[in-house]
This record gives C-alpha cells, structure tokens and sequence, in this order.
C-alpha cells in the first residue's frame, strides 16, 4: 500500500478514535448531571476521569490527526511545548484517577465499616491529582526533561538526551505513569478478591444451609468481579505498557529512536481514553437507564419543537390563503 494511503488510514483511526472519546466521555459528564441521585464519591471521580480523558480527546488527538493528514515535518517550539504539557497532563491525570478509583474500591470492599473516605477527602483527592499532573507537565518548561516534535510519532514526545535531568524526568514518567499505578491496581484488586472470598467464606461456613451449586445459577459476585478487574488490569497493561517501554528504550537507546514503538505508545495512551467510559461507567445499569432517559426525553423534545414549527407554518399558510 503507498504511504499516501497507510497515512490516510492512520489519519481516519486516529479521528474515529477521537470521536469516541470526546463523545463517550461527555456523555458520562452529561448522565451525572442529569441523574442527581449519582452525584457521589465515586461518580465524582468518574466524571473527573471522563473531564481528563475528553482532555485527551479533544486536545491532544486532533493535533496528531491534523500533523498525519498535513504531513507536517515541524511545528514551532513553544507550539511543541504546549502540545507535550496538554499530553502529559491528561494522560498522568487519567492515570492518577483509575489509581484513585481503585483506593475507593478498596476501601468498599475491604473496610465497609470504614468512614474515612468523605466527600471532602475525595475533592482533595482529585485536587492532588490535578496538582501532581501539573507538577510532572511542566517539568521540561523548567529545563527539567525537554519536549521535541518527531514526524514519525506526530506529536511531540520526551527527548533523548544523556543529560541528567532528562534522563531523571523520563524515570519520574515511567514510575508516575506506569509503574507505581500498575503495582498498585494490582494489589487493590487483589486484597479486594481475597477479601471478598473470605467474606464468602465465612457465610458458608456460618449458614446452617449451604445449598449445592445449581445448573444455571447466575453467576457469583466474586466471578462478576474477578472478571471486570482482570478486564481493567488487562486494559490498562496493553495500552500503558507501550509507553512504559518507550521511555524505557529512550533513556538507554539515543542512537536508535524505536519511531513505530512511540507512535504506538501515544496512539494506544489515547484509545484507553475513549475506552474508559466503557470500562468503567456504561457497563453500569444506572449509566444506561440514565442515558436511556435522556435519548427518550431530547427525541420528545426534538418532535414537540418539529410539530409546533409545523404547525406554525401550516397557520400561516391558512391565514395568507384567507386573505
């Protein structure tokens, strides 16, 4: 296939991918709104993983759409630098959220009876991670790490430098975006399955009848959340690992620079933000009823405004007619 076309492809991807995400992400913004009864702890997070990933969507994918479709070979330094902050902004504060999100299930599942994490603690929580995000996307604005813009990855990606502060902002990167987010999913996830098993274990052992499994029996609660956090471990590990490679290979690697592999880090970092909504918030009944209501409610209007314009109009025909 000529390039002209591989291009063409890419660019079309990139683009759904981007409607995906700016659309799936607004959308659970727009149900948490509409739904006041959704308005808690866990929602709060998951509308600010949905503000961070429409800031991926809608910020950073286009300007790689646009630099794959104009065959752009350069952009302006300060241009570079504000698409490099905008990028790792969103994308450590999308991280920071799932970790978030994990501490909240923890503390569900594992202390119930613990009432620590209040409203007030998950604001501050999602403060901090704002303020972090921040923190680590201006680093190269303060000569800590640097941004250069490579055609081959249409964006503007961390550079390959064996200067000391470069080298320690990449490390920082890999730590902050994948490692210690990683390590920590899994071992949420982890204490929450063992100790749901124990709880189940407890109640077997304490009913005074213990029914044998029945052919057709719905699933377990334990089987749901095994397979929903797996889900979630596998999702993020396939589409954060190449980042972390990335990284891994620039710091030890300046004569090489792996261009297929930094394209695929960036481009898998923004289809985790158009598949996040669907991991984590519509696979909820109360998302989809909720949405439902909404489809039903803007097609009612949508009609009562199409027949009063009609309408409209038919009684002013009549009117010139009996003129």
């Amino acid at each position: 296939m000529p390039l002209s076309g591989i291009i063409l492809i890419i660019g079309i991807l990139l683009g759904i991918t981007t409607l995906v995400g700016i659309l799936g992400n607004i959308s659970v913004c727009l149900v948490v709104f509409w739904n006041r009864s959704m308005r808690n702890q866990l929602h709060l997070l998951l509308v600010n993983l949905a503000i961070a990933d429409v800031g991926m969507s809608a910020s950073c994918m286009p300007f790689a759409v646009a630099t794959v479709l104009f065959h752009e070979q350069t952009i302006d330094k300060s241009f570079c630098y504000f698409n490099g902050f905008i990028n790792t902004l969103f994308a450590m504060a999308s991280v920071l959220t799932i970790c978030s999100l994990c501490v909240f299930q923890y503390v569900s599942v594992v202390l119930p009876m613990n009432k620590s994490l209040t409203n007030f603690r998950c604001l501050v929580m999602v403060l901090c991670i704002w303020v972090i995000s921040i923190f680590l996307a201006t680093g190269p604005a303060i000569q800590w790490g640097r941004y250069e813009f490579t055609s081959n990855i249409f964006n503007c990606e961390y550079y390959h430098s064996t200067n000391r502060a470069d080298i320690s902002y990449n490390i920082t990167m890999m730590l902050c975006g994948y490692l210690f987010p990683g390590v920590f999913m899994i071992f949420s996830y982890v204490s929450i399955l063992r100790a749901l098993h124990e709880h189940q274990s407890r109640m077997a052992v304490t009913s005074s009848i213990s029914p044998a499994p029945v052919a057709g029996a719905p699933v377990s609660l334990e089987t749901k959340l095994r397979m929903t956090m797996s889900f979630v471990v596998l999702t993020f590990l396939v589409c954060r690992t190449p980042f972390f490679v990335f990284l891994v290979i620039t710091t030890k690697d300046l004569d090489h620079p792996p261009d297929f592999l930094g394209q695929l880090s960036f481009w898998a970092i923004y289809l985790h933000s158009a598949c996040d909504p669907f991991i984590y918030a519509f696979k909820h009944p109360e998302y989809q009823d909720t949405l439902k209501d909404i489809a039903r409610k803007f097609k009612i209007a949508i009609t009562s405004t199409f027949c009063c314009c009609m309408s409209k109009d038919t009684n002013e025909e009549e009117t010139k007619e009996k003129r």
